[in-house]
């Protein structure tokens, strides 16, 4: 049997009643990028037999992104998709890196797979208590640039800020937190 086409997710997928237009456009979506992404997997990673995992992903991400605004076009859709699966093509590229040593002290590889085992609860409870001292808004734009990866523009246009008060208040926020777990600054 072969495997289903990473579009056909959209149709199991959970569309409130009021945004059933979200399906159709990302369908088309889907099936305007499936090419390009099979040339961006086979480019950046040099295999493509992850391609519909990575569509999938991306595909869900898309899916919630819209969900929380109106209705756009295929075209709108597609640029959307486009992002969201180069970030998974990008995270798949980091996450097959390897460290490697050189020398004799062997006993001192680090053990990756260990410090990569950790829960989705263990990641929340410890974002929570990084960001326990934030404030909501500003809470709100970090979690959106760097949780979900939202472009300036649009943490901007959520904060009624501009894009240099988001970016500035951000860095700022960030520097307060680095300060507080001890980690020292990359800017020098």
């Amino acid at each position: 049997m072969a495997a289903p086409f990473p579009s056909d997710h959209c149709w199991v997928m959970s569309i409130p009643p009021q945004q059933q237009w979200i399906g159709p456009v990302v369908r088309t979506a889907v099936e305007m990028n499936w090419q390009e992404a099979t040339r961006a997997a086979i480019a950046r990673l040099g295999d493509n037999s992850f391609v519909s995992e990575m569509m999938e992903r991306a595909i869900d991400r898309t899916v919630n992104h819209l969900a929380h605004g109106g209705p756009i076009g295929v075209e709108d859709t597609r640029e959307v998709l486009g992002h969201f699966y180069s970030l998974e093509v990008r995270r798949r590229r980091d996450a097959s890196k390897r460290l490697s040593y050189s020398g004799p002290a062997l006993e001192s590889t680090p053990d990756i797979a260990a410090a990569n085992d950790f829960t989705h609860v263990e990641a929340e409870l410890d974002l929570e208590v990084m960001l326990r001292d934030t404030r909501p808004e500003l809470r709100i734009a970090l979690l959106m640039r760097y949780g979900s990866c939202a472009r300036w523009s649009e943490v901007a246009d959520r904060m009624c800020m501009t894009e240099d008060a988001v970016r500035k208040s951000c860095r700022r926020e960030l520097k307060r937190i680095r300060q507080k777990l001890g980690i020292p600054d990359r800017s020098t």
